[in-house]
């Protein structure tokens, strides 16, 4: 299995969630201009909702992130982490519990991690 992953900044938030994203926020904001109130989640969810068959809006409770949250805290918790890793932007998987990385795929400086 060959898996590299290279990541730069300059392409951050260009996927589809991020257009999604900024679809729905141009819609509640162009019905806030208009004089609708929208004053917290649930309120956004609704002027989504009403705005748009095309996009499914779900409002997610405080109480299910809190869940979902301690138990992903439980499952992270024994992990390590790759040591300054904001400077890196190549990771090359050799093994499943092993990766190579580097500033860049080309950098003569790369180092192993074991996970």
């Amino acid at each position: 299995h060959h898996f590299n992953w290279s990541y730069f900044a300059s392409a951050h938030g260009k996927g589809v969630v991020d257009g999604v994203g900024g679809t729905l926020k141009r819609l509640v904001w162009l019905e806030i201009m208009a004089g609708e109130q929208c004053s917290s989640a649930e309120d956004f969810v609704k002027i989504c909702r009403q705005k748009t068959k095309a996009i499914n809006t779900i409002f997610v409770k405080q109480a299910q992130l809190d869940v979902t949250k301690s138990m992903l805290e439980k499952s992270f918790s024994n992990l390590s982490s790759i040591p300054d890793i904001r400077n890196h932007h190549h990771f090359k998987a050799l093994h499943k519990d092993i990766i190579r990385y580097g500033q860049y795929s080309t950098s003569e400086n790369q180092y192993v991690f074991r996970f």
